[in-house]
């Protein structure tokens, strides 16, 4: 299992719901991307986001932020005399 899951399109009748709640089941982290209400592609993402059963993707600062990755890389700069 992946550390995160991303969905970006799905309708209806794919198996979104299944991976997220696989995913769930693992205490993986579901993102969805959401997309036009009107557009079939849209539908199961909008509606697993509506009641806030995956998290929305909006950026790839939330990503780093959720997954406790840092966003800034520290440098550190040994000299020695």
């Amino acid at each position: 299992m992946s550390d995160v899951n991303i969905l970006v399109e799905a309708t209806v009748r794919e198996g979104a719901l299944i991976t997220a709640q696989i995913a769930d089941s693992y205490n993986g982290l579901v993102l969805a991307v959401s997309g036009n209400l009107d557009q079939p592609y849209s539908i199961r993402c909008n509606q697993l986001i509506q009641p806030q059963k995956v998290l929305i993707y909006t950026r790839a600062e939330g990503l780093a932020f959720n997954l406790n990755w840092s966003s800034k890389k520290k440098i550190i700069l040994d000299f020695k005399p």
